[in-house]
């Protein structure tokens, strides 16, 4: 959830870095003291900035993940590989009911053809990019029911991780939608 700016923060924000005013004017206008503007100057710099970096990280995330899907329908290894990390773990849970590796299975080759031999090649199967566990990630479908969800973490544009769940137990609450 996003936190929003107070309106003294706003103010400050606007004043001081878009409009180039130099602090003193900006900290007279918020009617501060001059510690007290400098403190929420301060602020207001470091909340700015760990907002466009989380939605950086995201809009990356996002990017990577949609062609990656796109990669697995097509069925290109060389696109799915160039994707992943070369050390890249890929976890399932099938809770003995789904088609998930029973163990973790390590490295990018290994990972891209589990996911293109097993999972992306399943007639009827659709996917579609959600939120999950608070990033993008994938939503697989059969028959209008979700049959399973994938969540990824996503460093320096390459897939470093996937979480594969296909246990019909764990997915109860993404079918009473």
């Amino acid at each position: 959830m996003r936190e929003p700016l107070p309106p003294a923060g706003g103010t400050a924000f606007a004043l001081g870095d878009l409009l180039a005013l130099p602090l003193k004017e900006v900290i007279a206008i918020a009617g501060r003291t001059p510690r007290a503007g400098r403190k929420l100057a301060s602020w207001v710099r470091r909340h700015i900035g760990e907002r466009r970096r989380r939605e950086t990280v995201s809009g990356v995330r996002t990017r990577v993940v949609a062609a990656f899907r796109t990669a697995c329908h097509t069925g290109d290894l060389a696109t799915v590989l160039s994707l992943l990390d070369r050390d890249v773990t890929l976890i399932g849970d099938g809770g003995g009911k789904g088609h998930a590796p029973l163990n973790p299975i390590h490295g990018a080759d290994r990972t891209a053809r589990f996911l293109l031999g097993g999972l992306w090649q399943q007639p009827g199967v659709e996917t579609t990019l959600h939120s999950v566990n608070g990033g993008t990630g994938l939503v697989l479908r059969h028959d209008d029911r979700v049959c399973g969800v994938v969540s990824f973490t996503v460093r320096h544009e390459k897939i470093t991780a996937v979480w594969l769940v296909l246990n019909p137990d764990k997915l109860r609450s993404w079918n009473r939608r």
